[in-house]
């Protein structure tokens, strides 16, 4: 299933007080059901997969914590500031505190798109999950891989920007073809300790 959620831009979250404090409380409240989640078949491979190329590749998995707050007052939510020493503005004053994420719009630092750009370079294929390709932060790596002949893979619900640049695309949702791939993967590979009801 597909969200129609709008992500939050850059620009917006570090631009509009309001939206910050409607994000923070966002996840401050969802907070409690996300840490106990359980990972599903889908984190597994991932984990997996991000474990047999730690040394080779860049695995990222995209987390979104929040939860809807519809009708709620989050006005006197007070939003977390920084603290450390390099977050404070010239005036001396506690700076916004950002996760440790990019959001639409902002840009991805240059030591991790160079990284990214290595590995792609050592890789016998890029493997594209659920993403629409449509930002050029992803679009480049799929663009990349696909000038120097590396064969791109994708599993997507919908149209991606890469579509006529991949090799394979399976359009089905990631957690359908993940977890039969897992489970016949851990089968064939004997791989007790990924597969586990964590």
């Amino acid at each position: 299933m597909r969200s129609n959620h709008r992500p939050t831009l850059h620009h917006e979250f570090v631009g509009d007080p309001e939206l910050r404090q409607r994000y923070w409380a966002r996840n401050f409240v969802a907070w409690t059901d996300f840490k106990d989640s359980k990972i599903n078949t889908t984190h597994q491979f991932l984990s997996w997969l991000e474990n047999q190329v730690v040394e080779r590749a860049a695995c990222a998995q995209s987390q979104n914590g929040d939860v809807s707050l519809l009708n709620v007052d989050y006005s006197t939510f007070q939003s977390p500031e920084c603290t450390n020493a390099h977050c404070y503005d010239n005036t001396g004053a506690p700076g916004l505190l950002k996760p440790d994420l990019v959001f639409f719009g902002g840009n991805v630092p240059k030591e991790r798109v160079d990284f990214t750009y290595a590995r792609i370079e050592e890789a016998d294929g890029l493997l594209i999950l659920g993403s629409s390709m449509k930002v050029y932060s992803g679009w480049r790596f799929a663009k990349h891989a696909a000038e120097k002949g590396i064969p791109v893979a994708i599993v997507n619900i919908g149209e991606t920007r890469a579509d006529d640049i991949a090799t394979l695309k399976i359009e089905a949702r990631l957690g359908d073809i993940i977890g039969q791939v897992w489970h016949r993967l851990a089968r064939k590979r004997n791989l007790r300790e990924y597969v586990s009801d964590r």
